[in-house]
């Protein structure tokens, strides 16, 4: 925290000759893990498609943002994603994208209209998704 305000992925300039500003580093191991298994329309585990989770909140839609993850279904249509901070998200299901498009706020802002809002406190959240697109 900078001031008062997490600033956590947020870039800040310290320049040459200036005192430092106080901040404040907070760690946890409070964080979330989504999983479930990823369905074709017909209701058949689809493997292979990439879900994509992302955070509601778009000042978060930077590149490398923790706030950002994605992985693709194995075999048996199960996913998993680890490590994501409490917080409101967005997850989807898709049949593809390319390599880090997802990274990109353009393509985030395409997925939106598609996509399930998730709430995620510390512990493990089960979605069942469908592909989408």
């Amino acid at each position: 925290f900078l001031g008062g305000t997490d600033i956590t992925d947020t870039p800040f300039e310290i320049k040459a000759g200036e005192t430092p500003p106080a901040i404040r580093i907070v760690l946890s191991t409070d964080t979330a893990t989504l999983s479930g298994v990823l369905k074709d329309a017909s209701g058949k585990p689809m493997s292979g498609a990439r879900v994509v989770v992302f955070s509601d909140d778009e000042r978060q839609w930077r590149s490398q943002s923790r706030m950002i993850s994605s992985v693709e279904a194995g075999a048996d249509g199960t996913y998993e994603i680890a490590g994501l901070l409490p917080g409101t998200y967005r997850v989807i299901a898709v049949s593809f994208l390319e390599t880090l498009a997802w990274t990109d706020a353009t393509v985030l802002h395409q997925l939106t209209p598609d996509a399930q809002v998730v709430t995620l406190v510390a512990g493990r959240i089960t979605v069942p998704l469908v592909v989408k697109r």
